[in-house]
């Protein structure tokens, strides 16, 4: 039973991530940002606005990026039996599929927020991985483009995983600037099951980097 939350790589490296979506007005503004600095990155969809948004799910999978299961409606994870949390998985997993003929393979819990029995039961009956972030610039808290871009740009590193929003209007808006200043510093935005691949996958919070507290 594992879980993500970095990966430790000698390559230059880290992985944008993006909750909440899709958002018919916010995430195709988003692809285009993302296009424009050829970074690619990791969408954690919401079931039911993927069945809403089918043509949003195709487009992020035509555009190289990836697509991640962060449940049917949004819900606290643990307050789910274990039935109601498979079904919440396995209705994202079927509206992903329907729109662009991929499986998630990995899954991020709303709020972050998962029992270690449920992550190993999804694990090993979906063969799904938790995938949380090591690097959280609290742009659901903060919702000012300006501190969004300074915490991300100013703090990422090779192997991050960045948790942003993309039905957040001003972290749609803070991308661009994010971006060109961490291509400056020779960072490049990979989807996360890519940059897991480089190196050896953290599992465990980083002390002083994010306030993730795993059950």
């Amino acid at each position: 039973m594992s879980q993500v939350h970095r990966v430790q790589t000698d390559s230059e490296c880290y992985s944008l991530s993006f909750d909440d979506g899709p958002d018919p007005n916010l995430t195709p503004r988003l692809l285009d940002h993302l296009r424009l600095f050829q970074a690619r990155a990791t969408f954690f969809v919401i079931g039911e606005k993927a069945i809403r948004h089918p043509d949003l799910i195709k487009r992020i999978v035509e555009q190289g990026h990836e697509i991640g299961n962060h449940s049917y409606s949004h819900p606290y994870m643990l307050k789910l039996s274990d039935g109601e949390l498979l079904r919440q998985i396995d209705r994202t997993q079927y509206a992903v599929f329907d729109a662009c003929g991929r499986w998630p393979t990995l899954f991020r819990a709303p709020h972050g927020r998962m029992r270690k029995h449920q992550r190993a039961m999804l694990e090993f009956n979906r063969q799904i991985k938790c995938c949380y972030w090591s690097l959280d610039p609290k742009d659901w808290r903060d919702q000012d483009a300006a501190i969004i871009v300074s915490r991300i740009a100013g703090e990422v590193r090779r192997g991050d995983i960045v948790l942003t929003h993309d039905a957040l209007e001003t972290s749609v808006n803070g991308v661009p600037d994010a971006l060109q200043a961490i291509a400056a510093s020779g960072l490049q935005s990979i989807p996360i099951s890519e940059l897991m691949q480089l190196g050896e996958v953290i599992t465990e919070p980083e002390d002083g980097r994010s306030d993730f507290e795993p059950l």
